[in-house]
């Protein structure tokens, strides 16, 4: 089963009850399963948010709690605006 790619964004704080998912050691991506939803009700209206099952997901989750370094959180790469790219 494919889970739903879902990224941290700066204005959403993960708060208490959130996992997250790492996708690969490779992929500069992350998971972030949300189990509250007070969270969700944060979340950007553009970007849907897809509750999941922890259980389902096993030792793979990681509570959002013991996560504080930034290095762990992604951004999101969306294709930029147009009269926003730069270069060329």
């Amino acid at each position: 089963m494919k889970l739903p790619r879902i990224t941290y964004h700066s204005d959403v704080q993960p708060l208490p009850g959130s996992y997250i998912v790492p996708q690969g050691p490779r992929a500069r991506r992350a998971y972030l399963v949300l189990t509250s939803r007070e969270v969700k009700a944060r979340q950007p209206r553009k970007n849907k948010v897809w509750a999941l099952e922890v259980e389902r997901l096993g030792q793979a989750a990681v509570p959002a709690d013991a996560v504080t370094h930034p290095i762990y959180w992604f951004s999101r790469d969306r294709k930029p605006r147009p009269g926003q790219r730069r270069g060329a």
